[in-house]
């Protein structure tokens, strides 16, 4: 165990790298996911990471910005098992992020819902008769950028050799409560603790839900629900880490030699 003088110096080090990280905690690095589920499909993951801005430091989360292209995928798919879904597949994606701002609809409040816009620009495809890695002959490709963007619809009509059309509907992130025919997305924000508050810290984690409304040609997918989800979470920098761990460890050393 570290004598009295050596934790004094732990508890020093420690508190040196919060209160840094307090004083420049209007940016954050963070890493992420966004995760798309179409009906009973699987789910479409794109992994990101980035610096984010925020406001709230060491409350509640008031405000976020997260910068475009922090999330990137290219061709990231996910397979179609039911047979009631046919003659679709799979699913394929390859979509980057545009910037995205969050902020509460009332006066900021732990418990008050973040909205905003971060739409996703890029496309969508079902891939008919054949898996996606399969090259299959006809494919449906959907622009998503009404995902997570102010609201509105898209509409491909008779986009392949068989007169297969599609439309797709979405609208604003929420961290609130939403639900979507069969499929329910639940928000949250939270610190380390999973308190409430204390959002914007390392360990802080929030995350954003919005619907997506599908609707095809073929009768037995004419209505399909859709959500998609966003994750964020707080992590140290590179450089806090280290600062943090080397100096711990010194300090350590340094107790096992003055007890040596």
């Amino acid at each position: 165990m570290l004598p009295r003088s050596g934790r004094l110096c732990v508890l020093a080090v420690v508190a040196f790298v919060l209160t840094s990280s307090q004083a420049r905690a209007a940016t954050l690095p963070f890493v992420g996911a966004i995760t798309i589920q179409i009906g009973d499909a699987g789910a479409i993951v794109i992994h990101g990471a980035g610096t984010a801005t925020a406001s709230g430091v060491g409350v509640h989360l008031d405000t976020l910005s997260i910068p475009a292209s922090a999330f990137n995928g290219n061709a990231v798919t996910a397979p179609v098992t039911d047979p009631i879904a046919a003659p679709v597949k799979g699913l394929e994606a390859t979509i980057h992020n545009a910037a995205g701002r969050f902020a509460p609809s009332f006066p900021p409040q732990a418990r008050v819902p973040l909205r905003g816009v971060m739409p996703l620009n890029g496309l969508a495809k079902a891939c008919l008769f054949k898996a996606c890695s399969a090259n299959p002959a006809a494919n449906v490709t959907v622009p998503v950028s009404v995902v997570g963007g102010p609201g509105g619809i898209i509409s491909v009509p008779r986009s392949t050799p068989s007169g297969f059309t599609v439309r797709i509907g979405a609208g604003r992130w929420t961290n609130g409560l939403v639900t979507n025919s069969t499929l329910m997305g639940a928000g949250f924000r939270h610190g380390p603790a999973s308190a409430t508050s204390s959002t914007v810290q390392n360990g802080g984690a929030i995350r954003f839900v919005t619907p997506i409304f599908i609707g095809t040609s073929l009768p037995a997918l004419s209505s399909v629900p859709g959500m998609a989800t966003l994750d964020v979470k707080f992590v140290p920098e590179a450089s806090t880490l280290l600062l943090l761990t080397g100096g711990i460890a010194g300090l350590v050393m340094f107790g096992r030699t003055r007890r040596d």
